[in-house]
């Protein structure tokens, strides 16, 4: 679960003197309940850059076991400076993304699966808007993004780097997250992915 008091917690001690009390100012103002136009940014629509948190269409996806590949708008969960490739590197690195999917197509498909009443399909549906389902990041309709839509964080996949061309970036942009947007991405991120206080004795 995500909250307030967590994120003023779990605040990265690299903001500038200036930055933080703003960023802490739009958190406590907005969160969970984002509005849309804080929580994109139009600034790098036309730029031939990859950034993390970008929303990319048609991004090759495979979702094991089943062997198929299809094409999804996807979310980029690299580093912008890990797959920039003017930065030189011992290997090629990889473009790591998780798939998009429309808030209601997610609904409708656990709805099939006839084990959610209507009750608790609205109940996960709010969860998921305030960000308090740990394996979703929930996209609100904005720039390029139609629609209330979700990221799936645990359905990560990933392609060779210099597969995605950069000259077609500008085009296949649904959006780039604004500092706002970026940085509770990067808080549901490492909630998703690392528990510093999962009482386990290691």
């Amino acid at each position: 679960m995500t909250t307030v008091a967590e994120i003023h917690k779990y605040l990265p001690h690299f903001l500038s003197a200036s930055g933080t009390p703003e960023l802490l100012q739009e958190i406590d103002n907005q969160f969970p309940f984002i509005h849309p136009t804080r929580m994109y940014t139009s600034v790098h629509d036309n730029e031939e850059i990859i950034f993390q948190g970008d929303g990319i269409k048609e991004l090759l996806y495979v979702h094991f076991p089943k062997r198929k590949i299809g094409s999804w708008n996807c979310m980029v969960f690299s580093n912008s400076c890990d797959i920039d490739p003017l930065n030189k590197s011992v290997y090629s690195p990889s473009i790591c993304y998780a798939p998009i999917i429309r808030l209601d197509k997610y609904c409708q498909a656990l709805e099939n699966t006839g084990k959610w009443t209507p009750e608790q399909l609205g109940s996960h549906a709010d969860a998921i808007r305030r960000q308090k389902v740990s394996t979703a990041f929930y996209l609100p309709p904005g720039n390029k993004l139609e629609a209330e839509s979700l990221e799936l964080m645990d359905r990560l996949c990933h392609c060779d780097n210099n597969f995605v061309s950069r000259k077609e970036i500008p085009i296949r942009r649904l959006f780039t997250l604004s500092d706002i947007g970026a940085y509770l991405f990067m808080f549901k991120l490492s909630v998703h992915l690392l528990r510093m206080t999962d009482s386990v004795l290691r």
